[in-house]
């Protein structure tokens, strides 16, 4: 499970004696289900990350078969990133900010991986494999849960072509984005 500053929690769970999987948060008082694997919509999830206000961020399969990236506060759900011209498939782990902006590694159409922060509408570009990061190039990169801070700023480890690896912080430029809904244009 993950937990907030307000003490609530976020947390996958089996029921039913293994027949169903959901999402869920618990203040200790009240349990909130935020998406079912019977329910519409999603198939399969994976270990969600969770912000100050009890939103989770998820990676999550739909019905439909296509794996993408989601928000959700058990009323509202946000696509964050489906795959498309853009993106081909989604690391496991995300990390969601106070705002609902949530960073996530992706697999790229155009060949190797990138790293983003998205909140639904606009998505920005942190790093991708091949870039030039601290004389040499980036071949790969990770990000954990809680690597999304407030302020916008994302944690990750990464793995250069020279040996080297280690952890940095990216601080994307404001007003950067890409391609969100797979429609070939910046949203």
């Amino acid at each position: 499970p993950m937990i907030n500053a307000a003490g609530t929690l976020g947390f996958m769970a089996t029921l039913d004696a293994g027949e169903d999987v959901g999402l869920f948060t618990s203040n200790g008082t009240t349990t909130t289900t935020i998406a079912l694997r019977s329910g519409p919509t999603f198939s399969a999830f994976n270990e969600p990350s969770i912000n100050a206000s009890g939103k989770l961020g998820f990676n999550a399969n739909l019905e439909s078969g296509v794996n993408g990236v989601f928000t959700s506060d058990g009323t509202t759900t946000t696509t964050i990133a489906l795959p498309g011209l853009t993106y081909s498939n989604f690391v496991s782990i995300v990390s969601i900010d106070s705002a609902g902006r949530v960073a996530f590694n992706a697999g790229l159409q155009a060949g190797g991986r990138g790293l983003f922060i998205g909140d639904g509408t606009t998505t920005v570009p942190v790093l991708r494999t091949g870039d030039a990061l601290f004389g040499s190039t980036v071949i790969g990169f990770a990000v954990g849960r809680e690597g999304l801070n407030d302020a916008g700023q994302v944690g990750f480890y990464y793995q250069l072509a020279d040996g080297r690896n280690g952890v940095a912080i990216a601080t994307p430029a404001p007003g950067c984005s890409v391609d969100t809904d797979g429609d070939g244009t910046a949203d």
